[in-house]
């Protein structure tokens, strides 16, 4: 049992990394067979409230959202956040990606004020180191602005989820990419209302 431990450990952070790796890549299909045997690894090495199995059920719970399955996402997600707050915390920012994935599934399902709260406490705790899922944060609250028909506040955030990827990933990173389309989308939604606003006709009612 000495020897097999480490063994696991070893299996369950690589497939955890190849799931990453497959993640990031859109390979969503491969990386939730790869989660799930990393998922394995990790409840067998160190049981299932460890917060290294919840961190990987938490990627697990984004991969299902990435694939559209929004009820296996919140169940996973949910989970998630009850194993890392028994074991580190509810202010810990490990809980941050399994936030994130609540956010976005309460977004697609259109439950935004859930959402809004998912995420701001997201940022929150996110803000302690600033890395990528704080960025994913900012970029999820900014979309879900956008969508409310709020584009200052929307723009704001995708801006600071900009400089944040660029910085952590490069301007050919489809995240990055992500980020500036959606600012581009906005700038011309707002050149359209502005180009409308201008040939509006004066009411003519004295």
């Amino acid at each position: 049992m000495s020897v097999l431990i480490p063994i696991l450990m070893v299996v369950s952070l690589a497939l955890n990394a190849q799931g990453n790796q497959q993640f990031r890549a859109g390979n969503y299909e491969d990386a939730e067979r790869t989660y799930r045997r990393a998922l394995t690894a990790a409840i067998q090495e160190s049981g299932a409230d460890h917060p290294a199995t919840a961190m990987i059920l938490g990627n697990l719970a984004g991969t299902e959202h990435a694939l559209g399955r929004n009820s296996e996402a919140e169940e996973m997600a949910l989970r998630a956040l009850a194993a890392l707050v028994r074991s580190v915390g509810a202010g810990s920012v490990l809980l941050v990606p399994s936030l994130n994935t609540l956010g976005g599934v309460y977004i697609d399902t259109g439950r935004y004020a859930q959402a809004e709260t998912a995420l701001k406490r997201a940022i929150r705790l996110g803000s302690r180191d600033g890395g990528a899922h704080y960025a994913t944060s900012l970029h999820n609250l900014a979309a879900l602005y956008q969508l409310k028909g709020q584009p200052d506040r929307a723009e704001k955030l995708y801006q600071r989820a900009l400089r944040l990827r660029l910085r952590l990933f490069g301007p050919e990173d489809p995240l990055t990419l992500a980020t500036a389309r959606n600012i581009r989308a906005l700038d011309q939604a707002s050149a359209r209302f502005a180009r409308a606003a201008k040939s509006k006709p004066e009411n003519s009612l004295r």
